[in-house]
């Protein structure tokens, strides 16, 4: 009995590390775009930046606070180089103008 349970806890903690990681740099495209501003409209889904993009104006929830305090310091629009992808879960599943940024850089 005790080599059983020896072998299901085994097979509990090694399953999950035979997963693939859904966040890979893999998923993620490195595209030119242009900051145009926040959004300031006040609903669950709402808020972020706007960013012109392969001819779409998408946003960008999660912009990292140093380069936040970058953007202050300038004068919109703003050109920058970004690693993205689109956020299909939770309000991106809803709304296809929804990006995850990796990195981010001033062009």
């Amino acid at each position: 009995m005790k080599i059983i349970a020896l072998i299901c806890l085994l097979f509990i903690l090694i399953l999950p590390s035979c997963c693939d990681s859904t966040d890979t740099n893999d998923d993620y495209t490195s595209s030119d775009a242009k900051i145009i501003g926040y959004d300031y409209r006040k609903c669950m889904c709402c808020g972020g930046w706007f960013v012109a993009l392969n001819k779409d104006t998408l946003r960008i929830w999660n912009m990292p606070e140093d380069f936040t305090k970058i953007l202050d310091e300038k004068e919109l629009p703003v050109d920058v180089h970004l690693s993205w992808k689109k956020i299909t879960d939770g309000c991106g599943a809803t709304m296809d103008d929804i990006i995850l940024v990796n990195t981010i850089s001033l062009r």
